[in-house]
């Protein structure tokens, strides 16, 4: 029994050990759960749409700091550097047409310094960064 099992536990390990910096995986394991595998979220579940909107928040500062500052990245238990290789994952993927240019990919110092000022309400802060968008690029974001 234990010769069986061994191999399975290292296996487990080096599996889960080199998920902790791939994206994908993390967007699996953490996100998919309600934004959903392609991204689309749930209006029911006020759970908003990564999928072809994303890319607006990277526009704005401000923009791309809330996206690191969603309850979901906030409340995850993932290191700095594992939420930047999420992030650095989940926004050239999703955006689509939202993104104009090059992606600039997120830091651990930049997740760290997001997290540590996570604003009070993060729903005005997204209405905020919304109405923001909608005044300077005419892009409409959904409002939760």
């Amino acid at each position: 029994m234990r010769r069986v099992l061994l191999p399975w536990a290292v296996i487990v390990a080096t599996v889960a050990q080199s998920g902790a910096s791939d994206g994908r995986y993390l967007y699996t394991l953490h996100c998919s759960g309600c934004h959903v595998r392609d991204g689309s979220g749930s209006v029911e579940g006020r759970i908003p749409a990564l999928a072809g909107t994303i890319g607006h928040f990277q526009k704005l500062p401000e923009g791309r700091r809330f996206t690191l500052q969603v309850p979901g990245v906030m409340n995850s238990g993932l290191k700095d550097e594992d939420v930047a290789a999420l992030m650095n994952w989940v926004v050239p993927h999703f955006a689509g047409a939202s993104q104009e240019g090059t992606f600039m990919p997120y830091t651990s110092d930049e997740v760290g310094a997001a997290r540590r000022n996570r604003p009070p309400d993060i729903f005005a802060a997204r209405r905020a960064v919304a109405a923001k968008l909608a005044k300077m690029r005419g892009v409409i974001i959904d409002g939760y």
